[in-house]
């Protein structure tokens, strides 16, 4: 019954199933797919507080959550926000690294290229071949997602 307690607790914190979150997160976690022992609390804790990474951030000063702030688009096309994704490590076997990602708020649709720059080039090129010519020109635009 250990070993297969130590099982599951490795998998949950660690594994393709973990994260490692903080111990009473995988505790839920745990319990959330049916899996329940009498000292589940308390070995979660040893086993997350024994580990060495967690030292690092014990402690740490927690951020307070930013407020969200809406965004109101009443057409489809009518926004869209754009953002740059990298520098990736490692480069794609065309050695593409960096990834520009637009979305269009009103319909959620998404458009992403790969590039080997991240520059105002790619990003013109990419609107007037991707965007311009298929839903004419926005009417806003915003910066970043």
């Amino acid at each position: 019954m250990k070993d297969e307690a130590d099982k599951i607790l490795q998998e949950f914190h660690a594994g393709d199933c973990g994260g490692h979150m903080y111990w009473k997160s995988i505790v839920d976690k745990i319990m959330r797919v049916g899996f329940y022992w009498h000292i589940l609390f308390a070995n979660v804790k040893k086993h997350v507080t024994s580990y060495d990474k967690f030292h690092i951030f014990d402690g740490k000063i927690k951020l307070f959550l930013l407020p969200l702030k809406p965004i109101s688009t009443e057409i489809p096309f009518q926004q869209w926000g754009l953002d740059f994704t990298g520098e990736i490590h490692p480069t794609s076997l065309a050695r593409q690294k960096w990834i520009l990602t637009t979305t269009n708020y009103f319909t959620k649709w998404i458009e992403v290229i790969t590039s080997r720059q991240a520059t105002n080039v790619v990003i013109f090129c990419f609107l007037e071949s991707n965007i311009l010519s298929i839903s004419g020109c926005p009417q806003k635009a915003k910066k970043g997602l």
